[in-house]
């Protein structure tokens, strides 16, 4: 379980790396091709250009900067894995005050060519509704 654990929070920097740092092209590397979201407030979009227009358009309000904490690791069987954890985005939309949300997340990884990948994706914020 322990080397599963590493390789999960591996991934899991690579993708904050990426995404703090703007290079969204290497963030979405940690999705598989056909991988599923199902972001709050919003529709489930399926395959990696859908879930790249969405994680551009979150960009493009201003969304800044992300964090993710694991707190459970599943194996489900030797290809796939289930991920509980939590989440911080820091969001800073146009002219006006820093935002941060923080929630939960469930992943579903799946091993793709040797490489733990993130298949379906479902989180929400812990805040309160306003």
């Amino acid at each position: 379980m322990g080397e599963l654990l590493d390789k999960i929070e591996a991934a899991n920097k690579e993708f904050v790396d990426a995404f703090n740092s703007g290079n969204l092209a290497a963030a979405m590397e940690v999705y598989t091709k056909d991988a599923t979201i199902l972001p709050p407030n919003a529709e489930i979009m399926k395959g990696k250009e859908a879930i790249t227009a969405y994680w551009k358009a979150a960009l493009d309000m201003g969304v800044k900067e992300a964090g993710l904490e694991t707190v459970i690791v599943a194996p489900m069987g030797d290809k796939a894995a289930c991920e509980v954890g939590k989440y911080v985005l820091k969001i800073q939309p146009s002219r006006a005050r820093e935002l941060t949300d923080h929630g939960k997340y469930l992943m579903i990884w799946k091993l793709v060519e040797g490489q733990w990948k993130w298949d379906i994706d479902a989180w929400n914020s812990s805040l309160p509704p306003t």
